[in-house]
């Protein structure tokens, strides 16, 4: 799981720059979902495993990516 999450600090920052914020949050979101229902209907531990890296290397992208987006929203003086 760690290691998803730190191969995805390294990649999605930029992926979030050149796609838009809004794009790849949603893209970090299904991804997770997915992942999760793939975590939680396997039965085997090799593909439990990859669901955890998956699921890992989508966390950033719904905590960083979406605190971004939403200060965009306020104003300059709470930032």
């Amino acid at each position: 799981m760690y290691a998803g999450v730190f191969l995805s600090l390294l990649i999605l920052p930029s992926v979030a720059d050149k796609f838009g914020r809004r794009n790849a949050y949603s893209a970090s979101l299904s991804a997770s979902l997915i992942a999760l229902f793939g975590l939680i209907t396997t039965d085997s531990g090799g593909i439990a495993e990859t669901c955890m890296f998956l699921v890992g290397a989508a966390m950033p992208g719904k905590m960083l990516i979406s605190l971004m987006y939403i200060l965009e929203f306020y104003p300059e003086a709470y930032h």
